[in-house]
């Protein structure tokens, strides 16, 4: 077996094993911690959802020193490790507690990315103005299934890993 046989059976193994929600141990020496992370898509916790839901990851966290603004971020990338996008409030605009909080929840909307059909994998990073403290590599899968999104009897070549949401326009020539 060639590495790259034994990483995509870890792989798939790993989606095998999917789950909606996962819980986190406190990472040693980590002052502020993931407890738990869940996948939703349209608004309901799932391991799989057609092209075109809506998805949202959300954490439940604890910190032993109160904190306003906690930065979360994430990567998505598809099975085989090619990083498709990510997100994360160290340079994204993001709400913050009125108060600090010794615990909480981050819910980040993503909308409705344009991926194609397939399974996907997500990393989580969860830390302070400093620093990152709580990292889980490749922690959640997912997978895409296929949609006619358009009701035209086609569904996007799997030419790429996103198809893109483009408008068309068609104008007569001048003369």
């Amino acid at each position: 077996d060639t590495a790259e046989h034994v990483v995509q059976a870890y792989l798939e193994g790993t989606a095998a094993m999917a789950s909606a929600s996962v819980e986190f141990k406190r990472p040693n020496g980590a002052s502020i911690w993931m407890k738990h992370a869940e996948l939703g898509f349209d608004g309901v916790p799932a391991t799989a959802a057609p092209m075109g839901a809506e998805i949202s990851i959300s954490i439940d966290f604890e910190t032993d020193i109160p904190i306003r603004h906690p930065r979360f971020g994430y990567v998505l990338q598809t099975l085989e490790g090619e990083k498709l996008f990510n997100s994360n409030n160290r340079y994204q605009p993001s709400p913050e507690f009125a108060e600090p909080v010794s615990q909480g929840s981050i819910v980040c909307k993503l909308g409705a990315p344009p991926l194609m059909p397939g399974r996907y994998v997500v990393s989580l990073w969860l830390g302070d103005l400093s620093s990152d403290q709580h990292v889980e590599l490749e922690s959640m899968t997912f997978e895409i299934l296929e949609k006619d999104l358009w009701g035209l009897g086609q569904i996007p070549p799997r030419a790429t890993p996103m198809w893109w949401p483009t408008t068309y326009e068609f104008q007569k020539a001048s003369k």
